[in-house]
């Protein structure tokens, strides 16, 4: 029965496993079904990730669907909680009809100013209006809650710039 290799991210002076940001295991599977490719693979993959760690860059990526469905299920648990339940369904709201289907596929490193300008655009067609401030706060505040659970989950370096969504009324339709 032949079966592919995988690999534990960790340090061998500390035993911990520093290679990520949140400070847990990661298994990466190599995809080779022989030996001596596998450990190749892995070798490489190794130091792919320590490069990566070395510059303060994330060594998975997530797409933006992926966090904001986690950060979805994390608000609706404070709704449960009573904790600010119609702010909390507005920020649910904003990310199911708005942010989820313009970023969904994005990659969460890959949101940049140019791509935020253009959501704001398509976000205004699909209003076919432009948005009272408080929708505008909404949205970037709700934007701001899933960018902010990935920081915290260690899906995205604290430190990598980040655009924000505009909070004023000084975009136009097109």
């Amino acid at each position: 029965m032949e079966r592919s290799f995988s690999i534990n991210a960790r340090t061998a002076e500390s035993g911990k496993p520093a290679l990520s940001s949140d400070h847990r295991w990661h298994r990466y599977s190599t995809k080779h079904l022989n030996l001596e490719y596998a450990k190749e693979s892995a070798s490489a993959l190794y130091d792919e990730i320590r490069f990566k760690e070395k510059l303060g860059i994330s060594h998975s990526s997530r797409k933006f669907s992926h966090v904001a469905k986690d950060c979805i299920a994390e608000l609706e648990q404070k709704i449960a909680a009573g904790i600010c339940p119609m702010t909390n369904h507005d920020y649910i709201r904003a990310i199911m009809l708005y942010l989820v289907p313009f970023f969904g596929n994005y990659q969460l490193e890959n949101i940049t100013a140019p791509v935020v300008a253009q959501y704001e655009a398509w976000r205004n067609l699909k209003m076919k209006r432009i948005p009272m401030s408080s929708t505008l706060m909404t949205h970037a505040s709700a934007y701001n809650k899933v960018i902010q659970h990935a920081v915290l989950k260690g899906w995205l370096n604290p430190l990598l710039y980040r655009p924000l969504l505009a909070e004023s009324r000084t975009t136009t339709v097109t």
